[in-house]
């Protein structure tokens, strides 16, 4: 007797886009990799203040290049392979406290040794520009100085 559990198991992770995406580097696949509706966070980045000392911010440059879809990926556009294209935007994060990274003169710490964390920050609705994509590269340039401060009590 033939038993097909193991052949329609192989069978059905080979048609598996993310699988394919992992095991072939040819293959660029209709979803992205990662996005907000799987939970998935990544910490890329992360700065830890000591105490005595404030962050502030100077200048900050980020971007996001893939080719894929830009929109909700529910979207036919995102769907659809053939319809998806290159894009570049800014990168999409999220940082753990402290005033954004995209504010100057603004300034943060002193008061305790702290940590910054930055990590991928996903929209609720999967979307295409907030998504890891197999062609994702991404680049975050990131000015800061500490500034000595004293905590007041």
């Amino acid at each position: 007797m033939y038993n097909s559990t193991i052949a329609d198991m192989f069978n059905e992770a080979a048609q598996t886009q993310s699988i394919q995406q992992i095991c072939n580097d040819e293959f660029t696949g209709t979803v992205p990799l990662a996005d907000g509706s799987d939970g998935w966070n990544h910490i890329f980045f992360s700065i830890d203040i000591p105490e005595g000392y404030a962050i502030e911010y100077i200048q900050l440059e980020t971007s996001h290049a893939w080719f894929g879809c830009a929109s909700s990926l529910t979207n036919y556009r995102c769907t659809d392979s053939d319809e998806h294209r290159q894009y570049d935007s800014s990168l999409s994060f999220s940082y753990s406290q402290g005033s954004s990274p995209y504010s100057q003169n603004y300034y943060f710490g002193g008061w305790d040794n702290l940590t910054i964390d930055y990590s991928f920050g996903f929209y609720e609705e999967p979307h295409g520009t907030s998504s890891v994509w197999p062609t994702s590269e991404y680049e975050f340039t990131l000015y800061y100085r500490f500034v000595p401060v004293v905590p007041m009590e």
